[in-house]
Parts: structure tokens; sequence; C-alpha cells
């Protein structure tokens, strides 16, 4: 019975033991845990603030080309505009001065169709006078014709 008595003892002794290793290591580790996260977080900040600044450095520079270049292409677009404006009046004043010369051409077209009109008219007159003119100087010839032979 001492025999199973010290057993137990020794047992509960050895658990006791185990759990006090046990606590005691995680303690430490914790511990080391701890300052491992600590020393990472700071180094991390660190070489994320080295990062940051490398990479501001660098977008800054970017970004400067590129709004040297965009104004640099503005600045184009803008003077061609300026040109383009400048064509664009040029082509309006000569549409104005095309278009008031355009009414003026159908003015006169109405006057020539007019006129056609009317020469058409005197020309049919003057075949229907020729007409006349073509038969009485037939009939006078005819007339001398027969007065010739000693008829009429």
């Amino acid at each position: 019975m001492i025999a199973i008595m010290e057993k137990i003892e020794k047992e509960e002794i050895y658990g006791e033991v185990r759990l006090i290793v046990r606590t005691e290591t995680k303690e430490i580790i914790e511990d080391a845990l701890g300052v491992a996260m600590e020393r990472f977080d700071g180094s991390m900040n660190d070489a994320l603030g080295i990062a940051m600044e490398q990479f501001d450095g660098k977008m800054k520079s970017t970004l400067g080309v590129a709004i040297e270049y965009f104004d640099g292409k503005v600045q184009l677009i803008a003077e061609q505009l300026g040109d383009v404006q400048t064509t664009l009046d040029l082509h309006t004043q000569i549409l104005e001065s095309h278009t008031e010369m355009i009414g003026i051409l159908v003015v006169d077209v109405e006057i020539l169709k007019e006129d056609v009109g009317i020469l058409k008219e005197d020309v049919a007159v003057l075949k229907v006078d020729m007409a006349e003119v073509k038969i009485e100087l037939k009939n006078k010839a005819e007339k001398k014709t027969l007065r010739h032979f000693g008829i009429g």
C-alpha cells in the first residue's frame, strides 16, 4: 500500500511538475512570441515606411512626367483648335458670300425663265408670220409666173 501511495504521490508530483513545466513553457513561448511580434511589427512598419517613401517618390516622378506629357498634348490641341476655329470662321464667311451669290443667281434664273418664255412666244408668232409670208410670196410668184405666161 505504501508502494501504491508512493506511486500515486510520485504521479501527482510528476503531474504537478508537468503542469508547471507546461505553464512555464507556455509563458516563455508567449513572451518570446510577443517580443518577436513587436520586433516584426517594428521592422515591418519600418520596411513599409521605406517602401511607401520610395513608392511616393517614384509615383510623384511618374506623375510629373505624365502631367508634362499631357500638358504638352493639351497645348498642342489648343493651338490646333485655334487654327481650326480660324479656318471655320473663314469658311463661314465664304459660305455666307456663296449663299448671297446663289440668291442673286436664283433671281436671275427666274428672270431668264420669263424672258425665254416670252422669246418662245415671239418665235411662235414669227413662225406663223413666216408661214404667212411664204404663202404670200408663193402666191405672188405664181401670179407673176401666170402673168408672164399671159394667164391671169
